[in-house]
């Protein structure tokens, strides 16, 4: 759905009321329509992240992504969100 031109950055962090692992992905103004039409349509479904091939994540898609960033939640620990968001950062194109 998207290439590497649609993320702005993407950064492993820790939510404040209940310390649990997640990555936040930013993505460009310009795709922010096509996010926002392809997660209306895909609410309740699964995400694959995929890179050059290889899925990186899936997630369940638990509402539409309307602001232009997505939050990964529910990752094991906050080393897997740092690998998870170093290689989702490497890949946007800066």
């Amino acid at each position: 759905m998207l290439d590497r031109v649609a993320i702005i950055s993407a950064t492993a962090q820790t939510d404040p009321l209940l310390g649990n692992p997640h990555v936040r992905v930013r993505f460009h103004p310009d795709v922010a329509a096509s996010v926002r039409e392809f997660t209306r349509a895909n609410v309740f479904k699964r995400l694959a992240i995929v890179l050059d091939g290889d899925v990186i994540s899936v997630a369940s898609l638990r509402m539409p992504i309307d602001e232009g960033e997505l939050l990964i939640e529910n990752i094991a620990s906050m080393s897997e969100a740092s690998r998870l968001a170093k290689e989702l950062d490497k890949a946007a194109i800066k």
